[in-house]
């Protein structure tokens, strides 16, 4: 095999799959990168065998040709070389790299071990568009529990019926719901994606694609621009989102966002290293917030709200309270509280058309 390549068209690309490469394994071709050579395509091939990825570009080949390189150590040189062509040739099991004065070696693998790409049927197929998929991904991948005893929640649940799309993730302490309305009338589907490949995706994709999405049983695939990803699903019974939230909050509070998020990150320097405990003290037009913790002291502040109603005080988690803020869009947001144990909801008041967008935050039982 003997070719030319150019830093700028695959440096990104592989950087962004390298979190494929498992760091462990008892298959050492797992943590190679496949490359093949045909017809002036270059291949690049990933899998951790439960991620399949593989993307062509259009290069210069002079002689057609296979191997598998160490993943980790080729991303390295290519990482570190100047922006001019690569040349690389392979001698039987050996890669050889050259750019300009510099030289490298190394040994690859055969393709003949590397796992083959499953190839998924196209009975099942919807497309979307890169913007919308960001969009689903981005404002509700945060929430994924990383607790593998239950199994369900360690994904994102992805609900097509008609012409509404929803995902749902939570991981018991918060969750995030979004729902698209008015979209393309699509087949019912409902899937549970491992977070691992959204945010692979979130590298991957543009806004302004559009990508093929290809379900069989078990998996779930992804493609475009000449860019295949294909992942396995989680086999587990998502829990009825439905039942947790809250329909009958009638404690109503609009503040600003930027204020508000500028308060709780001040008050939450001082809050416990463990719970991130803060305190929120409700009253007409004002939240008060507080934190102590015997390690640092204490710290309060205010923020004008637009509130009548009830007193009331509330704990929450402040990094939890914070991941939610910041991926509500406009000045202001609304929240919607009913007691100090009870769940509360979060809502932009400028919500996009044609789309439901709700987060839900548990309190800490206050002492």
């Amino acid at each position: 095999m003997r070719l030319v390549i150019k830093k700028e068209e695959v440096s990104d690309i592989l950087q962004s799959v390298l979190n494929i490469i498992p760091p462990r394994t008892t298959l050492p071709i797992l943590q190679n990168f496949l490359i093949e050579a045909q017809k002036n395509q270059l291949k690049f091939a990933a899998t951790d065998l439960d991620i399949f990825f593989s993307s062509s570009i259009q290069t210069e080949v002079k002689e057609e040709g296979s191997i598998t390189v160490p993943a980790r150590k080729f991303v390295d040189i290519i990482r570190e070389l100047p922006e001019v062509p690569i040349y690389m040739r392979v001698d039987e099991d050996v890669i050889a790299i050259e750019c300009e004065k510099s030289f490298f070696r190394l040994t690859g693998i055969s393709k003949e071990e590397y796992p083959d790409v499953p190839e998924l049927g196209e009975a099942s197929v919807i497309k979307i568009d890169g913007a919308t998929l960001l969009r689903l991904i981005n404002k509700t991948s945060f929430a994924v529990s990383t607790d593998e005893t239950r199994p369900a929640l360690c994904g994102l649940l992805w609900q097509i019926s008609g012409e509404e799309m929803t995902v749902v993730t939570t991981d018991g302490h918060r969750l995030a719901f979004l729902r698209k309305l008015n979209m393309p009338k699509r087949e019912k589907r409902e899937v549970i994606i491992p977070p691992k490949v959204l945010n692979l995706l979130t590298r991957l994709i543009s806004p302004e694609i559009e990508i093929d999405v290809r379900f069989e049983e078990g998996r779930i695939g992804f493609y475009f621009n000449n860019t295949v990803v294909i992942s396995r699903l989680i086999d587990a019974a998502y829990p009825d989102y439905n039942t947790v939230i809250p329909k009958d909050n009638d404690k109503i509070i609009k503040v600003n966002k930027g204020k508000f998020i500028s308060a709780i990150r001040r008050v939450s320097l001082f809050s416990d290293i463990h719970t991130h405990l803060i305190k929120l003290s409700l009253k007409e037009n004002l939240i008060k917030l507080f934190s102590s913790s015997t390690e640092s002291g204490e710290a309060s502040d205010e923020v004008v709200c637009s509130y009548k109603g009830e007193e009331l005080e509330i704990g929450y988690n402040a990094n939890y309270l914070l991941g939610v803020l910041k991926c509500i869009e406009g000045d202001d947001v609304v929240c919607q509280l009913k007691s100090s144990d009870k769940a509360g909801t979060m809502i932009s008041t400028k919500q996009k058309e044609n789309e439901e967008l709700l987060y839900l935050l548990m309190p800490i039982r206050l002492n």
